[in-house]
């Protein structure tokens, strides 16, 4: 992990799940206007995108894991 993927997992930590959720949702969208067609995706782009989705899906995922993962919301899962 980088330096500056470092410091932005610390400073993600630090928000409320819904300022976290917030962060994920404008990486995605800066993820899409470099993936325009004025800008082609080589495979080391590709690539990249990749493990930077990975990236910030297993970051959001640690975060929210308490919120989901509860006592309260078993009943729901059992309707599936």
């Amino acid at each position: 992990m980088t330096h500056l993927e470092t410091q932005l997992l610390e400073k993600l930590r630090t928000l409320p799940a819904d300022k976290q959720h917030e962060v994920l949702d404008f990486v995605e969208f800066l993820m899409t206007r470099v993936t325009t067609p004025q800008h082609p995706i080589d495979l080391t782009a590709a690539e990249h995108h990749t493990s930077e989705t990975q990236f910030w899906h297993q970051a959001s995922q640690t975060s929210l894991d308490p919120i989901w993962d509860n006592p309260e919301d078993d009943v729901y899962a059992q309707l599936l």
